[in-house]
């Protein structure tokens, strides 16, 4: 677990405090999703009917549009994608934590912000 990035601690830069925080909330999120059962992945307990695997691939969109594509200037084959747009891509099984960290992989390209 990546401990809480404290705001007070030494930087190069406010992109660098903020990856710190994006990364961070991501790691708690593969943390509190990989700690479920298989059946609990795919049952919500939200009105919404979301699911914890459903947030997951949306907060991946969400990093892929803005950081990746918005801020960092990546190529980016379809930045407006929606999880209508790209159904059927979600794991079939509980999918490991390689697979959830893949979610948040970073590019090398430093972000223009």
């Amino acid at each position: 677990m990546i401990p809480f990035p404290e705001p007070t601690a030494p930087a190069g830069s406010r992109t660098e405090v903020f990856l710190r925080y994006l990364d961070y909330f991501r790691e708690s999120m593969v943390d509190k999703v990989s700690a479920l059962a298989e059946p609990e992945l795919r049952r919500s307990r939200l009105p919404s009917g979301w699911t914890p695997l459903e947030l997951l691939k949306h907060l991946r969109h969400v990093e892929l549009r803005w950081i990746e594509w918005g801020f960092q200037g990546r190529d980016v084959a379809d930045p407006w994608a929606t999880a209508a747009t790209t159904a059927g891509t979600s794991p079939r099984r509980k999918p490991g934590r390689t697979w959830w960290r893949r979610c948040g992989r970073r590019a090398p390209t430093p972000a223009r912000w």
